[in-house]
């Protein structure tokens, strides 16, 4: 048992030593691998440019700076012609409810 113990002991040592350039790299390479798996799920060729892309977009999204168009997506719904009267030129010195007190 003291053999496990230090097993986990020296592998909590090993993640601590771990620095942060390392921890980069190993989460690039993490990510890489499922964009890989990805790519091959969906039965398109595995290609460079498509992995290439996939990479490039991730990373405009995560800045918050990939912009997608979508103008084909959108269906034109009915049109709606809306009416906007004119406010009040001075404040409203009283208000007239209806009967149900839906109406004001």
């Amino acid at each position: 048992r003291k053999k496990a113990s230090q097993s986990k002991a020296d592998e909590e040592e090993e993640e601590e030593e771990e620095t942060v350039e390392q921890k980069r790299r190993r989460l690039a390479r993490e990510f890489l691998s499922t964009v890989e798996e990805e790519e091959k799920n969906s039965d398109d060729e595995l290609d460079e440019i498509a992995v290439e892309r996939r990479l490039r977009d991730s990373a405009l999204e995560d800045e918050g700076r990939l912009f997608k168009q979508i103008g084909d997506d959108v269906r034109d719904s009915k049109v709606t012609v809306e009416t906007t009267m004119r406010g009040h030129r001075l404040p409203a010195t009283c208000v007239c409810i209806s009967e149900d007190g839906k109406v004001a």
